[in-house]
């Protein structure tokens, strides 16, 4: 004997409304894997399901973790963010996570990582190590080869590059205010070094001239 016809209705219900649940730009299945990777993102999709257990957004340009971070997604243990634009990401993001993969982003490796650093130190849930992109000093090592104070002076050589080029700039156009100076001083002068011939000058010349 089928199924009653409530049954069947109710069923198709929550089909829709499992499919509804799904972001428009991934792709969701029964096994609780949402892929969205490769999809141009700037920003991690709303609405991904609860139950979600596996989730790729690899391969977009998504800068932090805040849509993530939003959302209550309590079964979620595993997230791909390889090829993203992460820089950093705040300490303690990932609580409940077996594994993460965040290689291929532009970690900037100064003081503001340091509480990232921390927290990373000595847990397996990363599958490949997070490197650094930047500063120049810093290209290449991994986050957890750095010490504190290595970090503390990054922010430190930022901080007097960015006074040296306020002082530079400075000293620049009070120069530049000098030489304008001079040089309209240097015209003004020769100008009126120039004397304007007199009436009587003009007779000389004509007498002269016959």
């Amino acid at each position: 004997m089928g199924l009653p016809l409530a049954s069947v209705v109710l069923v198709l219900l929550l089909c829709q409304t499992a499919q509804a649940a799904c972001p428009q730009v991934c792709s969701c299945n029964s096994h609780h894997i949402v892929r969205c990777a490769n999809k141009s993102l700037t920003a991690v999709p709303p609405n991904i399901p609860d139950d979600t257990e596996v989730l790729d957004l690899s391969g977009s340009g998504i800068r932090d973790l805040q849509g993530l971070s939003d959302q209550h997604l309590p079964q979620l243990n595993e997230l791909t963010l390889t090829g993203n634009q992460l820089s950093n990401i705040p300490d303690r993001a990932f609580v409940n996570f077996v594994e993460i993969n965040m290689a291929d982003n532009p970690f900037h490796c100064d003081c503001a990582i340091d509480d990232l650093r921390k927290w990373v130190a000595g847990k397996a849930l990363f599958k490949d190590k997070i490197i650094c992109a930047s500063p120049e000093l810093m290209r290449g090592r991994p986050l957890d080869t750095v010490y504190p104070d290595q970090l503390e002076k990054m922010c430190q050589s930022a901080s007097l590059f960015d006074t040296s080029a306020v002082v530079g700039s400075f000293f620049g156009g009070f120069l530049l205010a000098v030489v304008a100076y001079v040089v309209v001083v240097v015209v003004r002068r020769r100008r009126l070094g120039r004397k304007k011939p007199r009436s009587g000058d003009f007779g000389k010349l004509e007498e002269e001239d016959t």
